[in-house]
């Protein structure tokens, strides 16, 4: 599933990118789920840049990273920290990921493993659901 990093990625991808372009800027992602052997092909799709900048901003400028003068090592601290929080998990990424980033900026969105058909992810706000993960299809 996404990390810090790609996050991180994905807005300095928007802020290199053409004024006329970042409307295009996303990221995709395919991964392997160990737990259950599931792959998954996710996307990220910037919808508040202005959001998702300072979500950034307040992971890295947290004031537990800021003994890390290093990127390198500062970014391995926070990727360390957020391994942990997905751990607990078990195999729910899904779910750790959207509780992680709340008001990332940005919609997540899977595909079918043919790549057709997307499906966008959001946390449900309704407490009382069944399943925490509200889905849409996208087509």
């Amino acid at each position: 599933m996404f990390s810090f990093g790609d996050l991180k990625w994905l807005r300095d991808c928007y802020n290199w990118a053409r004024p006329s372009q970042v409307e295009k800027v996303f990221i995709m992602l395919v991964c392997k789920n160990n737990s259950t052997g599931e792959v998954g092909t996710y996307s990220l799709k910037i919808d508040n840049f202005q959001a998702l900048d300072a979500l950034v901003n307040s992971f890295w400028n947290h004031p537990d990273y800021a003994v890390y003068t290093d990127e390198k090592i500062k970014m391995d601290k926070i990727h360390y920290d957020q391994s942990k929080k997905y751990a607990k998990v078990g195999s729910d990424f899904e779910l750790s990921f959207l509780k992680q980033f709340p008001n990332l900026g940005a919609s997540l969105y899977k595909a079918t493993d043919d790549l057709t058909n997307w499906t966008k992810l959001e946390l449900d706000p309704n407490p009382l659901s069944s399943n925490p993960i509200k889905n849409t299809p996208c087509n």
